[in-house]
């Protein structure tokens, strides 16, 4: 009997907390914590791994674009140096995003193991078709 007045006592309980707005929006805060740490963990971060990579690429080796641009600041007036760089900036971003769309588009995706997802693919086709 006791055993039942705890049951009903707990679901007594946990009733008066789901009819709380206040509890209620808390346990949905945090909810939804929970779900942007797990999304920004997966992807977002990962993502912005990824781009960091492709940016470095850029600025080692620089567009024709930007090396044209760096090499027209000893021609110009000093004052003018900082928004050349800011230029220079603007197009090693563009130039990373438009090396990361390439490489999604070709399928060059490499995985955390290191084969890349075309490579991945072919070997899936390939195992499909052996089965035959």
């Amino acid at each position: 009997m006791d055993n039942m007045k705890n049951n009903f006592m707990e679901i007594m309980e946990i009733t008066q907390k789901l009819s709380d707005p206040t509890q209620t929006r808390n346990d949905m805060r945090d909810a939804m914590g929970l779900v942007a740490n797990m999304l920004r963990e997966r992807y977002i971060t990962r993502m912005k791994d990824t781009f960091v990579k492709f940016q470095e690429h850029s600025r080692s080796e620089p567009s024709k674009e930007v090396t044209l641009l760096r090499s027209l600041k000893p021609f110009m007036p000093a004052d003018s140096h900082e928004n050349i760089e800011k230029m220079a900036e603007m197009l090693i971003l563009a130039d990373a995003f438009g090396n990361m769309g390439k490489m999604r588009d070709a399928g060059t995706v490499i995985h955390e193991d290191g084969v890349y997802e075309i490579d991945q693919k072919c070997m899936e086709l390939r195992q499909s078709h052996e089965k035959i």
